[in-house]
């Protein structure tokens, strides 16, 4: 029988969880490895590729005391309080689980332990589980590059629901209201609350039962911390050029090139979309030098989506990434 194992912690800061997930993605761990740790602050929390400037209002965040860090994985800026529970589950390659997945279905397979842990609980191939048809956690991914571990994440609302305030959202009204899903909830309204060690334990549980693995309870010594996840918060937007942000079926994507004559020199790209970092950024770097057209860009997209471990949620369309770093093209002239 594999094992997994599983670390739980409390009073844990968001940023402390990302550095635990990125030591898991940087070592040969050899085991599955689950944490579930109890978060000690409130804060904002944008997706890993999201640009700030478009997705919150940072300043307003400040005023109501909540500062703004990011997820390891991808997709959709949150608001998490004190109490809420982050999940991680890191599976190297060859860990022995019965379930065991690759980078496209790394969310659909390793969600269906906190399914059983939480109880009651649903997904629907989004980036969020359900309880009473309302959201109770938001679910993404990472992966190290080669097709090596893969790493399933997830938030949980304990005490209050993860729905960033209204107020607090820069973007424009989706064309299609489904994108933002269904209203956010918690453990406390659904009234499935338990203390943290019981919550701990159902999801430790839940993993054990759809893994068919054996639980190994160790302490949080045996992580690893790696590099703080980038990119900044607040990045400088000085000289680049920009597309706008465009739909997706999971909220928006957009672009940023620096330039010279229509030729890329530097590239980022940002939105709610869930990928692996390391996918973004051989994409980033693929671009230097190409000329900001769909026919060059094009293939460059392609080659970075076909590298092994490489997986995009939330994108139906590839070429919509190509589409965006051409608009940021400066216009002809005549």
């Amino acid at each position: 029988m594999a094992s997994l194992r599983v670390v739980t912690a409390r009073g844990v800061a968001p940023e402390q969880l990302q550095r635990w997930g990125a030591g898991l993605l940087a070592q040969d761990l050899g085991t599955a490895t689950l944490v579930v740790a109890e978060l000690d602050d409130a804060c904002v929390l944008l997706g890993r590729h999201q640009r700030a400037a478009s997705a919150i209002d940072v300043a307003g965040a400040s005023a109501r005391g909540l500062r703004v860090a990011r997820r390891l994985g991808g997709g959709k800026a949150i608001a998490v309080a004190p109490g809420a529970v982050g999940v991680l589950l890191a599976v190297p390659p060859g860990a022995g689980l019965a379930v065991h997945a690759s980078a496209e279905r790394a969310i659909n397979r390793y969600v269906r332990g906190l399914l059983r842990g939480l109880g009651g609980a649903f997904y629907f191939g989004r980036d969020f589980v359900s309880a009473d048809k309302r959201q109770v956690a938001i679910v993404s991914q990472d992966g190290a590059p080669g097709g090596g571990t893969v790493l399933f994440e997830a938030y949980v609302a304990v005490s209050a629901p993860l729905a960033l305030p209204a107020e607090l959202s820069r973007y424009p009204v989706h064309s299609d209201a489904r994108a933002v899903g269904p209203a956010h909830t918690s453990l406390h309204e659904l009234r499935r609350v338990r203390g943290f060690a019981e919550v701990a334990q159902a999801i430790a549980s839940g993993y054990a039962q759809a893994t068919g693995a054996w639980l190994q309870a160790t302490g949080e010594d045996a992580l690893v911390e790696g590099e703080t996840p980038g990119p900044d918060v607040l990045e400088n937007d000085d000289g680049w050029a920009w597309s706008g942000v465009a739909d997706v079926p999971i909220g928006f994507i957009e672009a940023q090139v620096r330039q010279e004559a229509g030729i890329a020199q530097a590239a980022r790209l940002r939105g709610d979309f869930i990928a692996p970092a390391f996918v973004v950024r051989a994409l980033e770097a693929s671009l230097q030098g190409c000329r900001l057209e769909f026919a060059s860009l094009a293939p460059l997209v392609d080659a970075a989506l076909g590298l092994p471990g490489a997986t995009i949620v939330g994108v139906t369309q590839l070429r919509v990434i190509a589409d965006a770093f051409a608009a940021c093209a400066p216009p002809a002239t005549e």
